[in-house]
């Protein structure tokens, strides 16, 4: 009886277990994960790791960097991601990044890129980057996958995911959406949080395409998330969703909260596309807009949104959609001219409002289900327009009356590392030019200036030649200037 007792609380322990799996592409110890020092080089071997451990519950921690599926050409090749596992981006060993308290998937990127074979040249690129197959418990942060083509950035098939803190960027689907594809028979669960999607391409749904089976119930949640510059050569320029026939009730629930839709583009249905497919009352779909912004797509077909079948249930609350009045359910009438969200510059994918905004705490906190902070990591529910009662506003931003423009400008570029001892890597977030930048020390001294002959969105500047100490450093683009601070070591 003592060694049965026993054996269960060690199968109780094991089935508990949480194990950290370590990923550094500079990492230069034994390359076995265990630690930052001996970091695997290569996520795909961490993957593996986890894949080999079934009941335990990996944390698969990745430093800044650039990683890719393959070292080869062959376009096949992803990261396919089993069950029970927690993928965490934006660590930097060397600048004390080290864990979750530490970690910052703004300041130090990690990139998950299909860019594998002539840099720069999208033909030879992954099929699609991310991959799960009937998995459950799999969490993304704090990571941007990128420049997949062919199927498109993440591709899931009957799984249970959250996203969160992610950028999707400039994937392209020659079949499905271009950033998202979620597909399958069985039921899908899919949370994504405070992510990006831009700059997506595919043929049904630009940024993502749900085409579900006859489950009895699909939940699709997306709160404090960016759609702009997505486009889709058929049908629905951010979001596709086709359902088909059940024999049993079957509910499916795209709910999109606080969510900000620009910029998008389809011959029919620049925001979204519902396909029914359908003649059966058992099948229900239910689109949900709560605080949410769709302003601005691109008209280049005939709506904003398309039904097509007979059993679909929208709701509108606390929302501004172009070309229809919500002014009854406490949004704004998207007819007129005045319930432009003023978008402070969208030409440079600058999405926060300006301080006259009639978005600004006109959303209900009711709806927020799983986030506390907005885009920025500021705080989600605030009193933007001063009146003494915090409200949470419209959109993926939240405007802070406490914060002027050069704050927000700050947040449009990433520097790093950071402390430096050699070089300093700038790129911008929102695709703005770099023209030049200058150093000044504590005393206001300007130690060095860089003026960049090769526009582009992201350089690397040397400043092994300064001495040690806190600067300031300026960086000016052909529209505007921020400056931010570092530290040579």
């Amino acid at each position: 009886m003592k060694n049965t007792t026993l054996l269960f609380v060690l199968l109780l322990g094991i089935s508990g277990l949480q194990a950290q799996i370590y990923v550094d592409i500079n990492a230069s110890g034994t390359n076995d994960g265990t630690s930052w020092n001996d970091a695997y080089t290569n996520l795909q071997d961490a993957i593996n790791e986890a894949t080999n451990s079934p009941g335990v519950e990996d944390d698969i921690f990745i430093s800044e960097g650039v990683y890719v599926p393959t070292e080869t050409t062959n376009r096949f090749f992803s990261f396919d991601l089993p069950s029970d596992v927690n993928v965490y981006g934006g660590f930097s060993p060397s600048n004390g990044a080290i864990d979750l308290d530490t970690h910052d998937y703004r300041t130090y990127e990690t990139i998950l890129s299909g860019d594998i074979g002539v840099e720069g040249d999208a033909s030879d690129n992954s099929n699609r980057v991310v991959k799960s197959i009937a998995s459950f418990n799999i969490l993304i942060d704090g990571v941007t996958i990128r420049e997949a083509n062919g199927v498109g950035g993440i591709e899931l098939y009957e799984s249970y995911y959250t996203i969160k803190n992610c950028r999707i960027l400039n994937n392209t689907s020659t079949e499905f959406g271009g950033g998202i594809n979620i597909l399958g028979e069985a039921k899908s669960v899919i949370t994504c949080l405070n992510s990006v999607f831009r700059g997506n391409t595919g043929v049904k749904g630009g940024a993502l395409h749900l085409d579900l089976g006859p489950a009895l119930q699909n939940y699709q949640t997306f709160e404090g998330c960016v759609f702009q510059d997505n486009t889709a050569t058929e049908h629905g320029g951010a979001i596709y969703l086709r359902k088909i026939d059940s024999d049993f009730f079957a509910e499916t629930f795209l709910d999109l909260t606080n969510c900000t839709f620009t910029e998008n583009a389809a011959p029919i249905a620049d925001f979204v596309y519902f396909d029914a497919l359908t003649d059966e009352s058992l099948t229900q779909l239910y689109l949900r807009l709560s605080n949410t912004i769709v302003w601005n797509n691109e008209d280049e077909g005939t709506d904003e949104i398309v039904f097509v079948g007979s059993f679909v249930n929208e709701y509108y609350a606390n929302t501004l959609l172009q070309g229809f009045d919500n002014s009854g359910n406490g949004g704004l009438d998207g007819n007129d001219a005045a319930s432009n969200p003023l978008f402070l510059d969208p030409a440079n994918n600058d999405l926060h409002v300006e301080s006259n905004s009639p978005v600004i705490d006109e959303g209900d906190d009711f709806f927020i289900q799983f986030i506390s902070e907005d885009l920025d990591g500021l705080n989600r529910i605030i009193d933007g327009d001063t009146n003494g009662t915090e409200r949470v506003d419209f959109g993926a931003y939240e405007y802070d009356p406490g914060l002027g423009l050069n704050d927000y400008q700050q947040n449009e570029f990433v520097m790093y590392p950071n402390p430096s001892s050699n070089v300093l890597n700038i790129e911008s977030r929102v695709s703005q030019t770099l023209q030049s930048i200058s150093i000044y020390n504590v005393l206001g001294q300007e130690v060095k200036f860089i003026e960049f002959k090769n526009l582009n969105t992201k350089k690397q500047i040397s400043v092994a030649d300064i001495q040690t100490g806190m600067y300031l450093i300026e960086i000016r683009t052909s529209e505007s200037a921020t400056t931010q601070q570092f530290i040579k070591n």
